[in-house]
C-alpha cells in the first residue's frame, strides 16, 4: 500500500478512546495514524490491541474504498 495523505476517524472512536488512560490513548493514537497512513500495524501493548480490532475494519473498508475510487479514476 502506498502512503496515504488522509483518512476517516470516527467520532465513536474518540468517545471510547477518551475513557482510557493517557499512554493508553497516545499508543492507540499512534497506531491508527500509523496502520491508516502507512498499511503498518505497529507494536502495540495488548490492551491497545483489543481496542485497535474494533477500529481496523473500519479502516481495513474506508482504505478499500478509497483504493476502488482511485481505480475509477483512472479510467
Amino acid at each position: 500500500m502506498s502512503e496515504r495523505k488522509s483518512f476517516v476517524f470516527h467520532a465513536e472512536w474518540k468517545q471510547a478512546i477518551d475513557l482510557m488512560p493517557t499512554e493508553l490513548r497516545l499508543e492507540l493514537y499512534e497506531a491508527i495514524v500509523t496502520y491508516a497512513i502507512t498499511g503498518e500495524l505497529p507494536e502495540m501493548t495488548e490492551q491497545a490491541k483489543v481496542a485497535f480490532c474494533f477500529i481496523q475494519p473500519k479502516l481495513d473498508e474506508s482504505n478499500k474504498a478509497y483504493l476502488v475510487k482511485c481505480e475509477k479514476l483512472k479510467e
